[in-house]
């Protein structure tokens, strides 16, 4: 009898140290991007398709509230380079995007369940519809989970200079066609005139199905920073015509294709660089998405091993 219940312990603390080893998830992603074409004044350079590789791994752990990226720009893969860190935690009344690499900041979220509004660092206002906020004030706000909340602000990524974490947006809102952001606002500064604060409508347009076709961010002096227009959907592909305006210093305009079942996302890019007449067409497109089982939440060398075997095609 003792034996018995001595190997019933053993199994009941087998299982709870499987329970308590926390898996991690390491994602490789490869783009290959190809300058078609570049003018200067008016000029044509000859680029001769110049080809260029970039390489990103990221790995988070099974609650997605961790998350750390690492780029190689023709390069192979190692794990020596050091990766940034996003980390995302919960105080009293708010959560904290912490981010340690390049660019250290912290970006602070908070939830109003009665106006149904998130709150970013304490100046910009998201409107949501019950739909959307329960759930991003479930999955985000109590389960902490980075993907969801870089599909949450997709479009606005660049303003919170998370832009390389794009490439794990869990892409979610769109298997869902009742979450809406209603509008937003939201405040900067300019980066060459740090007194000069801009003020921006942000207004959203959806289809019958729930399908954003039409964004616009907006300065109340009637300057366009971001324009996006649905051009097709079909079957979970989307495709989206997007032109910026960075302070009429870059003007890009880009043709984004993405299938959210296959995490393949590809663009076409036209940049105009104001002060220097140069303007540049480029293309980039996914050729890995690979997904693999890992111990640890940094690259290691098992995993640096699993990825150089994937040939690039």
């Amino acid at each position: 009898m003792k034996n018995g219940i001595s190997f019933i312990l053993f199994l009941v603390g087998i299982h709870i140290l499987a329970q308590s080893s926390e898996p991690y998830t390491l994602v490789y992603i490869v783009n290959k991007t190809v300058d078609r074409e570049e003018y200067v004044a008016d000029e044509k350079v000859d680029k001769k398709d110049e080809v260029n590789i970039m390489r990103r791994v990221y790995g988070y752990n099974a609650k997605k509230d961790s998350v750390v990226y690492y780029s190689f720009y023709n390069s192979a893969v190692t794990e020596n380079e050091e990766p940034s860190l996003y980390t995302l935690e919960k105080k009293t009344d708010k959560i904290v995007l912490h981010c340690k690499g390049s660019d250290e900041s912290n970006m602070n979220l908070g939830f109003d369940s009665q106006g149904k509004t998130i709150t970013i660092n304490n100046k910009d206002i998201f409107y949501l519809n019950d739909a959307y906020y329960n759930y991003l004030h479930k999955s985000v706000y109590e389960n902490l989970n980075i993907p969801d909340l870089l599909d949450f602000l997709e479009d606005f990524l660049e303003d919170y200079n998370i832009e390389e974490l794009r490439c794990i947006s869990s892409l979610e809102k769109y298997k869902h066609n009742d979450f809406r952001v209603l509008k937003a606002y939201m405040e900067s500064y300019r980066s060459q005139a740090s007194d000069y604060l801009d003020k921006w409508n942000i207004q959203f347009d959806y289809d019958g199905k729930g399908v954003l076709k039409y964004l616009l961010k907006e300065s109340a002096e009637g300057d366009q920073a971001l324009e996006k227009k649905i051009l097709s959907h079909h079957q979970g592909v989307f495709r989206y015509a997007i032109h910026r305006n960075n302070e009429s210093r870059l003007i890009t305009d880009s043709e984004q294709t993405f299938d959210i079942s296959k995490k393949v996302f590809n663009e076409k890019i036209t940049a105009f660089q104001v002060g220097l007449g140069k303007e540049t067409n480029f293309e980039t497109k996914q050729k890995i998405y690979k997904t693999f089982p890992a111990d640890h939440l940094y690259l290691k060398s098992k995993g640096v091993l699993e990825i150089n075997k994937i040939k690039i095609k």
